[in-house]
């Protein structure tokens, strides 16, 4: 998944990012720390958020799973990720708000640092996560993802909408990223 999403990133993202507004989802998933402000956008068989994750104190962060195949790409700022796991299969389908902190702490395989530039995956229905960004600023990430994994459950309520105005900010944000960092430096790249 990680090599299918620089792909995306040394080609497609910026056409994305400069496509009007309907044809992004987005999300401002408030329900439990941390705060991510989410719009994504489907090609192909794959699915592209970006994601502005805001800081929230130690132990907070709500553990979850992911029901889909995913590959994260860190864009600014650190967060701390603690990595757990379960192979009990109702699990997946009850994720009452911050349940299953206590329980999968208590599985916890490690804790670490995820700084700007680094990617990873999340591969397997049983693995599970938290992440907390670190510092007074938001983090800034794209995911991709591709096959379904299980039918997970839903948010404790529902979820409300970004404004137009914020999506467009995120846009921007990630449009200026890209065209600034990423871009360029492939320009140069291919030339040589």
């Amino acid at each position: 998944m990680i090599r299918i999403l620089q792909e995306y990133e040394r080609g497609t993202i910026l056409n994305v990012l400069d496509l009007s507004n309907h044809h992004f989802n987005s999300l401002d998933v408030d329900y439990f720390p941390p705060r991510v402000e989410r719009i994504s956008i489907n090609i192909g068989n794959y699915r592209i958020y970006f994601h502005v994750l805001h800081p929230c104190d130690e132990g907070q962060s709500l553990y979850h799973s992911h029901p889909w195949e995913s590959a994260i790409h860190v864009i600014n700022g650190t967060y701390e990720m603690g990595l757990s796991f379960s192979t009990n299969e109702s699990d997946l389908i009850d994720i009452e708000t911050g349940k299953y902190n206590e329980l999968r702490a208590k599985d916890e395989i490690c804790k670490i640092v995820v700084n700007q530039g680094m990617y990873y995956e999340m591969l397997n229905k049983h693995g599970w996560h938290y992440v907390r960004p670190i510092g007074k600023q938001p983090c800034y990430s794209v995911m991709m993802t591709g096959k379904l994994l299980y039918k997970g459950g839903k948010a404790p309520y529902e979820l409300k909408e970004l404004s137009d105005q914020r999506i467009t900010q995120i846009k921007e944000w990630f449009f200026n990223h890209y065209y600034n960092n990423t871009h360029n430096y492939y320009q140069k790249w291919a030339k040589k």
